[in-house]
């Protein structure tokens, strides 16, 4: 396992307290990378009092403006939430998400979204995100503390890692790392516009934005190697070619 390769993710967190308890569940559990998304102003100051211990978390944390810009470089994410109810394809079982992401981070960069400490992840923050899980909870009361969720899943993980590391040869790295999301999103960028040139557009009539969408979907359940992205370009390119060449 390479805990370097696992990455939380807070989305839009309120308080300055939940990032710096969240930096000390970080660290508590052997983990290091800590990414925010629009925190909210002067929270580095209030977040050090909740870090004891972890201030190195947080001076390495990175923030970015939008979720697609903190999760563009990673290869994988999990986004975390209660709303079961939809997405369901998109859903994995809790000890299924501990299994996947002890074994992608092998050779992946693996992102694990947690949403606002309110109302959670919206819908297109989910839709960004390759897979959904839930954590169990009683059903009474299911929702966490956004550094509970975040130390119940950390924790998961490194006891799994006990047992991963112990027979790491049973998990094979892939001979070619995935490609992260904005390689993935480049090649699809490419399809989009080769299919424009042969008569697809956008809106319910032109298709364009379904066929893209179910294209995306598929290679985040099955991922991209960079092979695979030079061939979608060349078949687009191909495609713009010779459409362009028949006008």
């Amino acid at each position: 396992m390479k805990p370097e390769n696992i990455f939380i993710v807070l989305c839009h967190p309120y308080t300055a307290d939940n990032i710096g308890a969240t930096a000390r569940a970080i660290k508590n559990m052997g983990f290091s990378k800590l990414r925010i998304v629009a925190p909210r102003r002067n929270w580095r100051k209030r977040a050090l009092v909740l870090a004891r211990h972890a201030e190195d978390v947080l001076a390495k944390s990175e923030v970015f403006s939008t979720l697609s810009e903190a999760v563009a470089d990673l290869n994988w994410t999990y986004g975390t939430t209660q709303r079961i109810s939809e997405r369901r394809g998109k859903f994995v079982a809790f000890d299924a998400f501990v299994s996947s992401a002890t074994k992608k981070n092998l050779s992946l960069k693996v992102g694990i979204v947690f949403g606002r400490e309110s109302k959670g992840l919206n819908n297109e923050e989910l839709d960004c995100c390759d897979q959904l899980v839930s954590i169990p909870a009683d059903e009474a009361y299911p929702s966490l503390n956004l550094s509970q969720a975040v130390m119940v899943s950390l924790f998961s993980i490194a006891r799994k890692r006990l047992d991963v590391d112990s027979r790491v040869g049973r998990f094979e790295e892939p001979a070619r790392p995935f490609l992260n999301k904005a390689g993935v999103q480049s090649a699809l960028q490419s399809f989009a516009e080769a299919l424009k040139c042969v008569g697809f557009y956008d809106g319910k009539d032109g298709r364009l934005d379904k066929i893209i969408k179910i294209t995306d979907a598929l290679f985040k359940r099955a991922g991209m190697f960079d092979y695979e992205s030079q061939m979608l370009k060349g078949v687009s390119a191909r495609i713009i070619q010779r459409a362009t060449l028949n006008k």
